[in-house]
């Protein structure tokens, strides 16, 4: 298992959809907070390439809109 996150940058769940959601021009309402967290839930996790990078060689960086604006295009 990779993770292929860069450690430049971190964003929210919340972040991701409601950036997803505004390059979409969706009208979704997001029930945020609508299910109670559970007792030991994480509240923030990171990855690295590293392990990645070991084994492929170095990624390059892209910026996070025009990462999600190619995922979106390509669906």
């Amino acid at each position: 298992i990779y993770n292929i996150s860069q450690s430049l940058e971190e964003h929210s769940n919340k972040e991701i959809l409601e950036t997803i959601k505004a390059m979409m021009d969706s009208n979704i309402q997001n029930n945020y907070g609508s299910v109670p967290y559970a007792k030991d839930q994480i509240m923030q996790m990171s990855g690295t390439v590293e392990k990645f990078e070991n084994a492929f060689g170095k990624i390059p960086h892209t910026d996070f809109c025009e990462a999600l604006q190619n995922t979106i295009n390509s669906l």
